[in-house]
C-alpha cells in the first residue's frame, strides 16, 4: 500500500492551483508560479474571446474581498481614484474595486455604450441626461455631475445628432 501522506503531496501537484509545503522546494516554487501566470492567461484569453465576439454582457469587479460579476447596462460610470475605481450603478450603489481606470476602459473598448470623457471617467452613454454648457461644460447622469474634456464633447454630441 502507498503512503496516503505522498499520494496526497503528488495529487497537490497536480492540482489546477497547485499547494506549496514547507519547505519550500525551488522547482516547486517555480512550477507553481508557471502555473498560475498560464491560468491568468487563459482567463483575460477567454474575456478577451468574449469581447470581441460581442457577447460580452457581464463585467467582472474585483474587490478587495471578492470578484462581482455586474450587467453592464447596471453601470452608470466608472470614476477613477488613483489607482482604483469606483463603479456607480443605476441601483444608487457604488463598488470601489482595485482595478485602474484604464484596464475598465480596455476591456470596453469595443462596446459602443461605454466612452472616456475624462482622465477621471468613463460613462455609459445610456444614462447620460444633460450637457450643461455653464462652468466649463460637463455631464448628468443620474444626480452625478461628470466632467468633460472640451475636446471629448463634439464626439458625445455627435453621437446624439446622427
Amino acid at each position: 500500500m502507498k503512503n496516503p501522506i505522498s499520494l496526497t503531496v503528488r495529487l497537490l501537484h497536480f492540482a489546477p492551483n497547485p499547494k506549496l509545503l514547507k519547505p519550500i522546494d525551488d522547482e516547486d516554487l517555480i512550477q507553481a508560479v508557471r502555473s498560475f501566470k498560464n491560468q491568468r492567461r487563459r482567463i483575460n484569453y477567454s474575456l478577451l474571446k468574449d469581447n470581441l465576439h460581442g457577447s460580452l454582457h457581464k463585467i467582472a469587479l474585483s474587490t478587495a474581498h471578492s470578484m462581482l460579476f455586474v450587467p453592464l447596462e447596471e453601470i452608470l460610470f466608472f470614476k477613477a481614484e488613483g489607482s482604483y475605481t469606483h463603479v456607480f450603478l443605476n441601483n444608487k450603489n457604488s463598488i470601489l474595486t482595485s482595478k485602474n481606470l484604464k484596464y475598465y476602459e480596455e476591456i470596453l473598448s469595443q462596446d459602443m455604450h461605454f466612452y472616456r470623457c475624462h482622465r477621471s471617467y468613463l460613462i455609459n452613454i445610456n444614462y447620460l441626461s444633460a450637457y450643461i454648457k455653464s462652468d466649463g461644460g460637463y455631464l448628468k447622469i443620474d444626480q452625478h455631475t461628470i466632467s468633460v474634456s472640451a475636446d471629448k464633447i463634439a464626439f458625445i454630441l455627435d453621437r446624439f445628432r446622427s
